[in-house]
């Protein structure tokens, strides 16, 4: 066109740009609507739609919302930028944007979708923290947004699908709401199958728009992250007596969902027999349910049962995973057996698994607490010969250790060494990156720490929490030095500890209570 001497229309940058944000991504689609702005151009109404979704997509929130108050004629076809926006905010944990963008959908008459109220429920069917503290007021103000979320689908016709109700983790045969309590009902309300026998008891006929419940996945999901479990059961047997034309698989999903939650908080004996109940009526297994139910076994605490879960596992056809052994390690170290823990690591090594950072600090975090100090510099060791970098709970474990041990200075020591290795396990970080991270981290300025904390925007956590933590070290008076391995901690590790030499374990060193309260946590171990 520009050979030819034609002019873009503004019809010819909307398709444009719609393919670019698909093919070359939103940053170049951005230089696009800023030449076109610049020729006096004004882009559509659809165009600014892509561009609010693409920005959504990448989780440039800010960016999304701009485009998206841009549009002069919303119409129903750009729900899908809306629900791409609410998608971003509940992945970036932002529940005050999006009561905004709700606003603004009521302000413009947009009717929701089904896929709304999906994201509706994982934004609001969970505590709001820090504005709620999880206690039994909360899980009460988390009921009443499910419902009100539920009257709303109710109003605007919508069903709910497989996911939504996943999503939910309550279960309810008692409901009490603004609509059943308006036209006189009473709240109990009798399940049969199939769905179009359902009746309520002294309740005069329903509209025919009244959402059935196809779904419950969102619901139980939901009740079960906040501990709610009797109203997560309560809709499970909801589902059961009304999803009765699902196939075994998506009933086997919702089962999941709640042996999860039951793991969670502790509901052994209630886990057991769902699993017992699964076994029974030959619904289909799958990895993750073994798992959960291995990680169960801790709470008993009963190796056998783990080892036997194990056995049914592998008669299933289902191979022990990395996530596999580290509930493996949770239950044998229930019972402070640390033999038994570094066993179970060369064996998922021996099955030519690498375990990953979490199954190490599921070590650590017992060697800590029980004060066994040779076991957790053993598996420090194993970290760093595995090239794998530490993250936030490593170093609070570690540090915390020394500390409660009353070594300061080598709790200071292991800081600066692992807060090196936690931005990189290379041999040397390259000089022009030394040379910014030490004006940040020595820095007078008043805005140093605000500066790092910024790294947290561009989803550098770990190196934004490394870099706190040498200022800090610097401020002890600790000297930061670029070369972690020279450390006399660092080369102590290493001469002590190799794979063939086990650290000493004496059960005796282990202290009563260490007396420290967890969730009293530096900054620093944040992310942990």
């Amino acid at each position: 066109m520009q050979k030819l001497g034609l002019q873009p229309t503004s019809y010819t940058y909307d398709g444009f740009i719609k393919t670019v944000i698909a093919g070359k991504g939103i940053a170049y689609a951005n230089k696009v609507i800023n030449a076109m702005e610049r020729r006096g151009i004004e882009p559509y109404s659809d165009t600014l739609a892509a561009l609010s979704e693409g920005h959504s997509n990448s989780l440039q929130l800010d960016l999304a919302e701009e485009f998206l108050e841009r549009i002069s004629e919303i119409k129903p076809k750009h729900i899908g930028s809306f629900n791409a926006l609410l998608s971003g905010c509940a992945i970036m944990n932002e529940p005050e944007r999006a009561v905004r963008i709700l606003a603004k959908m009521k302000h413009v008459n947009m009717k929701p979708t089904l896929r709304t109220y999906e994201l509706l429920f994982s934004l609001f069917g969970n505590v709001n923290v820090p504005y709620e503290q999880g206690d039994v007021l909360s899980h009460v103000d988390v009921s009443k947004r499910i419902s009100i979320i539920e009257m709303d689908m109710f109003n605007n016709g919508i069903q709910h699908s497989f996911v939504s109700m996943k999503n939910l983790n309550t279960i309810f045969r008692i409901i009490k709401t603004p609509f059943f309590e308006s036209v006189g009902c009473p709240t109990f309300i009798v399940y049969s199958k199939p769905y179009k026998d359902l009746t309520l008891r002294g309740c005069p006929a329903l509209p025919n728009s009244f959402p059935r419940l196809k779904g419950f996945r969102s619901n139980i999901r939901a009740f079960g992250a906040e501990g709610m479990i009797e109203e997560m059961l309560r809709y499970l047997n909801i589902a059961e007596n009304t999803l009765w034309n699902i196939n075994p698989h998506q009933k086997s999903d919702l089962y999941s969902t709640a042996l999860h939650a039951l793991v969670d908080v502790k509901e052994t004996h209630r886990a057991v027999k769902m699993f017992k109940i699964m076994r029974s009526c030959s619904l289909p297994t799958n990895i993750s349910i073994y798992n959960t139910m291995i990680e169960c076994c801790k709470w008993l605490p009963c190796f056998k049962s783990a080892s036997a879960l194990l056995s049914l596992m592998l008669r299933d056809g289902f191979n022990p995973t990395v996530v596999t052994f580290t509930s493996l390690l949770k239950v044998v170290l229930e019972n402070d057996n640390f033999e038994g823990a570094l066993d179970l690591l060369d064996i998922c090594k021996i099955e030519g698994l690498q375990p990953g950072i979490q199954t190490f600090n599921t070590v650590l975090l017992r060697a800590y607490a029980r004060g066994q100090i040779h076991v957790l510099e053993y598996i420090l060791e194993c970290i760093h010969r595995s090239k794998i970098q530490p993250d936030p709970s490593t170093l609070w474990y570690t540090f915390c250790a020394y500390e409660e041990h009353e070594l300061y200075n080598t709790a200071i020591e292991s800081l600066l060494v692992l807060s090196m290795r936690m931005i990189s396990e290379d041999a040397g970080i390259p000089s022009e990156k030394r040379i910014v991270f030490e004006d940040l981290i020595l820095s007078e300025e008043p805005d140093a720490e605000f500066r790092i904390i910024r790294a947290f925007q561009a989803g550098e956590e770990f190196l934004a929490t490394a870099l706190l933590n040498l200022r800090w070290c610097a401020t002890m008076g600790a000297t930061v030095s670029w070369s972690p391995e020279e450390s006399l901690w660092a080369m102590r590790l290493a001469a002590s500890y190799d794979a063939n030499k086990r650290p000493h374990i004496n059960p005796s060193d282990a202290p009563k209570s260490w007396g420290r309260n967890p969730l009293n946590r530096p900054y620093w171990e944040a992310n942990g």
